[in-house]
């Protein structure tokens, strides 16, 4: 989950560097089963080619004029005039899979926890407490590395990380006065002392050298999805034309229902800016035609 997205973006303070990551994550992440959920005020903070790649949006109540066009440009007026009287925590939910891919309307109830920051106080208490869970499991997994039976400690362990993560340190601190004596005097009999666990930090060339990666990585599959997206481009100006023909023939509701289907897929198509101005000239004609005459 990655929240206030534009404060990747340049203006905003960012390198433009996590923008690259992020578009690599939208492509490759579902390869491992792994979902990825963006979140920003305006839809205009994600680039192209993270927004090709995304299956699920959400669209909440928004007055920036951009997103309104948006939303009226590919769903119609009627889902414009909803999403603007909607509610607070009221959104409307698109999948190409689900519901034939029309968008639908989601109330979120608040949540039942507490919202509230934790204090500072209790942020160094827990990484304290998780410090003392990652030693103790390392003098455990370093015990069976030595034909140890820790079957019961490890047991323990795991119940007072279950306490810590309810906030009961208390109950924590139980389990550590038995597990830290019985750790203390397995590690007497073995005659041996346990090794301290050293974190090992990614090397600043390392983080370089894989965003290098990941540019190169980035501008051939752009290249490779213009390529392959030339004959989508020429059928999709095709259709274009025809559903202007349609609206110009008082068609309306025909041209419409082409409308929304013809801007998906313009929106998921990868071409160069000359090519994709020129679609997108036909699609803004095509929607003044509808808005202008249709009903």
């Amino acid at each position: 989950v990655y929240d206030e997205v534009h404060r990747l973006v340049s203006r905003f303070g960012g390198s433009g560097q996590g923008f690259i990551q992020i578009e690599r994550a939208a492509r490759e992440f579902r390869k491992w089963g792994v979902g990825l959920i963006l979140i920003s005020q305006v839809l205009g903070d994600f680039v192209g080619e993270i927004k090709a790649n995304i299956n699920t949006e959400i669209q909440m109540k928004t007055k920036h004029p951009d997103d309104l066009n948006r939303v009226a440009k590919k769903y119609g007026a009627k889902m414009l005039q909803i999403i603007n009287k909607a509610n607070i925590g009221t959104g409307m939910i698109s999948n190409s899979e689900y519901n034939k891919g029309q968008p639908y309307f989601v109330s979120f109830r608040p949540p039942y926890h507490s919202a509230k920051r934790l204090s500072d106080s209790e942020l160094k208490k827990y990484s304290d407490y998780n410090d003392i869970i990652d030693d103790l499991s390392y003098q455990l997994s370093q015990l069976k590395e030595e034909n140890i039976d820790v079957f019961d400690l490890e047991l323990e362990l795991k119940l007072s990380l279950e306490k810590i993560k309810t906030g009961h340190f208390d109950m924590a601190d139980v389990y550590f006065e038995s597990l830290k004596p019985a750790i203390e005097t397995l590690w007497k009999k073995l005659g041996k002392k346990p090794k301290k666990k050293k974190i090992k930090l990614v090397d600043e060339s390392e983080i370089k050298e894989e965003i290098a990666k990941a540019s190169k990585a980035r501008q051939k599959y752009i290249e490779k999805i213009k390529m392959d997206s030339q004959p989508e481009a020429i059928e999709l100006d095709s259709l274009l034309g025809n559903a202007i023909k349609i609206a110009s023939e008082g068609r309306y509701a025909e041209a419409r229902k082409l409308y929304i289907e013809l801007h998906r897929r313009y929106t998921a198509l990868t071409v160069d800016n000359k090519q994709k101005q020129q679609l997108y000239r036909k699609l803004s004609a095509l929607y003044n035609a509808i808005r202008k005459n249709g009903k």
